[in-house]
């Protein structure tokens, strides 16, 4: 559009006689005006998919979700505000980021969305915008009624009041509760595989339920357990809030 602009423009190098110092520097003052129009027209183009239709989200054999998803307006400046916040590669925990709009959004969003349409009150933190955490393996009959700790709130959740990203990494989103139950004749090892890749020693577990460990983690985190000879005897890489039994 800039090209084409100057191209038809007075300025441009075919339709003038201007020094050329005084032309590039015409030229330059003619983009900085068409980027300041671009500009207000609030224009958004989607860092991430779009859908209108929550019959449009990945869904499995099953008609369950086929991946966790992040899921905020399409539309600006929300969508924008929270794109610019959006974390990245590890520290979205496993979570697609989709952008809704349509009657998707209404299903998620409800009233939600009167805040981004009131004019009267404009929207400039991203702390303003609505956003939703869902879980995979959810029925896609369900998918439009998340809990309501699954919002972003950042105004009454304390987990979410610091940044955008904290929302993602707490309860609400990438991080779960997860346990470990050793079923086997001896204790064993637990080790956390770090994402440079070593192994940290966690604790020993011990035998049965009364010995149950519970811990705060992350989906996508990976944790390995060992018998006394150091033979690797469970490799699991958490996809859920959930219980395990080595055995």
């Amino acid at each position: 559009l800039v090209l084409l602009l100057l191209s038809n423009s007075p300025m441009s190098p075919a339709r003038t006689t201007m020094p050329a110092l005084k032309r590039i520097t015409s030229i330059t003052a003619v983009s900085v005006l068409l980027v300041a129009i671009l500009a207000n027209l609030h224009l958004h183009t989607a860092a991430y998919q779009v859908v209108s239709s929550l019959a449009d989200l990945p869904l499995d054999a099953n008609d369950h979700l086929a991946s966790h998803i992040l899921a905020y307006p399409a539309s600006d400046p929300c969508a924008s505000l929270i794109e610019d916040d959006m974390p990245s590669g590890r520290n979205l925990y496993g979570h697609v980021p989709i952008a809704v709009e349509g009657d998707a959004a209404a299903a998620l969003f409800g009233d939600r969305l009167d805040n981004i349409d009131n004019e009267q009150v404009p929207i400039t933190n991203v702390r303003q915008c609505p956003a939703v955490c869902l879980d995979r393996g959810v029925d896609s009959s369900l998918v439009a009624y998340p809990m309501p700790e699954k919002y972003y709130n950042p105004n009454q959740n304390k987990d979410h009041e610091s940044s955008f990203g904290d929302f993602v990494a707490s309860l609400s989103c990438g991080r779960v509760e997860f346990c470990f139950i050793n079923y086997l004749p001896d204790t064993v090892s637990l080790y956390w595989a770090n994402p440079n890749g070593d192994n940290e020693y966690l604790y020993p577990l011990e035998r049965l339920e009364k010995n149950t460990k519970f811990t705060h983690t992350f989906i996508g985190h990976r944790f390995i357990a060992e018998d006394k000879d150091s033979k690797v005897i469970m490799d699991h890489t958490v996809e859920f809030s959930g219980v395990i039994g080595i055995s």
